[in-house]
């Protein structure tokens, strides 16, 4: 069977490389999120939302900040769930403003009376809040953001081509992610499929939980 011009000229020069590696990379940290039960992706779409649809509320919060801490009140910029990892600067602005979002929800909103106790979002958000190990979740989130993914979504967003690159950058995301917990000695000078062999499930082969310290 003989083919068209038009489609011998569709193929031409084109390399199937697969899914978007940006896409994939998002995705596997969504994967390791839903993983877990600690509603991250819920409180930041709750926080984003309280704020950005009432300016009274907007204006209230920036006053709690100023008055408890004559610093500036910064309000959540909107999580998008397509875009997971940028969800990094999102999360380091909860943690900077953690004093004035639990002054506003747990002080100040029970005291004034503005919104109903039992208005969902709310009950969302004063449960994330008063949730002592929402902190820690918010900082190691953060630590994997700019320890592991924060530089090849950086590179990514450059405008020249990089296809020739891409193998290499990716290999660099895994290195980084395994010497996140991985003992230094089964990953240094070694290939990356001699690292992509490594049982890092075994306790034998992770770090102990003082090198995990940050």
């Amino acid at each position: 069977m003989v083919r068209s011009s038009s489609t011998i000229k569709l193929n031409i020069g084109l390399i199937h490389i697969g899914s978007c590696p940006l896409h994939l990379i998002h995705n596997s940290f969504k994967r390791g999120i839903d993983n877990t039960d600690w509603s991250i992706e819920g409180f930041l779409d709750h926080l984003d939302s309280w704020f950005s649809r009432s300016p009274s509320r907007r204006a209230d919060y920036l006053k709690i900040a100023k008055n408890i801490s004559n610093g500036t009140g910064k309000f959540i910029r909107r999580f998008i769930i397509a875009r997971w990892l940028d969800a990094g600067p999102i999360i380091e602005r909860i943690i900077e403003q953690w004093t004035n979002l639990n002054e506003y929800f747990l002080r100040f909103i029970p005291s004034s009376r503005k919104i109903s106790p039992n208005n969902h979002r709310y009950i969302q958000i004063r449960t994330m809040l008063e949730t002592k190990s929402t902190l820690s979740h918010l900082n190691f989130l953060l630590f994997l953001y700019h320890n592991i993914y924060e530089q090849i979504l950086l590179w990514f967003q450059q405008s020249q081509p990089l296809i020739h690159l891409l193998y290499d950058e990716c290999e660099q995301l895994i290195r980084r992610l395994f010497s996140c917990f991985i003992n230094e000695d089964l990953i240094k000078n070694k290939s990356f499929s001699e690292i992509m062999n490594i049982s890092f499930h075994n306790q034998v082969n992770q770090k102990c939980d003082i090198s995990k310290i940050v």
